[in-house]
C-alpha cells in the first residue's frame, strides 16, 4: 500500500482503512509495475475470500467488455472459484465473441441477467468491469 502511495511512509491498517505515517510529500497515485502487483494481490486475496464471483459490464457488452469479463472469468478459475458472466444476449454487441466461447465449449460461463438470482449466495463477489466509474 505504501508503495502504491508513493514509498516514503509506512501504512497500520484498522479494521477498515490504512492510516498513514511519515512521508515528505503528499500521496500521489502512480501506475507503475509495483502498482499493478498491489491491486493485482488485491484482488486475488478478494477473490480467494468470496464463495462465487458474478462479472458484468456495461448494458450493451462490446468485445472489450466481454474480453475483460472472461479474464476475470480465467482469473477466478485459478481460484478455483465458481465465475459466471452476467450479460444479455440480445444487447450484446459481442456476438462473435459469445460465437468463439460457445465453439470453445466456454458458453456455460455467461448467464442472462434474469437468471442472476439463482447464482447469488452468501458470499458472492460482483466485479464490474470496462466501467468509467
Amino acid at each position: 500500500m505504501c508503495l502504491g502511495r508513493g514509498g516514503d511512509q509506512a501504512a497500520v491498517k484498522n479494521e477498515s482503512d490504512y492510516e498513514f505515517f511519515g512521508g515528505v510529500s503528499k500521496g500521489v497515485e502512480k501506475r507503475t509495475k509495483v502498482k499493478t502487483r498491489i491491486v493485482a494481490s488485491a484482488i486475488g486475496e478478494i477473490i480467494k475470500s468470496c464463495s462465487n464471483v458474478l462479472i458484468m459490464g456495461h448494458r450493451f457488452a462490446d468485445l472489450d467488455s466481454l474480453g475483460s469479463a472472461v479474464g476475470v472469468a480465467m482469473i477466478s478459475a485459478a481460484f478455483n472459484k465458481d465465475a459466471k458472466i452476467v450479460m444479455s444476449s440480445k444487447t450484446t454487441l459481442a456476438m462473435p465473441l459469445v460465437k468463439h466461447l460457445e465453439n470453445a465449449d466456454m458458453s456455460e460461463l455467461i448467464i442472462e441477467p434474469q437468471n442472476v438470482d439463482d447464482y447469488l449466495k452468501k458470499g458472492t463477489l460482483l466485479i464490474i468491469v470496462d466501467t468509467h466509474r
